[in-house]
């Protein structure tokens, strides 16, 4: 759709309080990094949409932390968001090298293959 990150966040609702602040935590790293010109723009919705999979997987595990089931305590939304920083970091890191321009001109590297 047009706005692809407000769907995640609509089916973030739909799977509990856990998984929004989950999803929280992984746009405030997503957000970040983009603005440190780490990838393109577009590539925030798809590495929100990859933690969202991630999430969808770990709450069908049925042994994940139940902080990203529902948020019960200060602890719980701390952990959720925690996981969700982490979750959108691996990501982050994990795609492999390209070449691209970034907002000033410079070339530099940034990651972009999983996306």
């Amino acid at each position: 759709g047009k706005y692809p990150c407000l769907a995640l966040a609509l089916e973030a609702l739909k799977l509990g309080s856990g998984a929004t602040a989950a999803l929280n935590g992984a746009n405030e790293t997503v957000v970040a990094a983009y603005l440190a010109g780490e990838f393109p723009f577009l590539n925030i919705g798809r590495i929100l949409t990859e933690v969202m999979v991630t999430l969808r997987k770990t709450l069908a595990n049925g042994q994940c932390p139940t902080s990203l089931k529902e948020i019960a305590s200060v602890e719980d939304a701390v952990a959720a968001d925690q996981w969700g920083r982490q979750t959108a970091a691996t990501w982050i890191a994990g795609q492999a090298s390209s070449t691209q321009v970034n907002h000033s001109g410079k070339t530099r590297t940034i990651a972009t293959s999983h996306l």
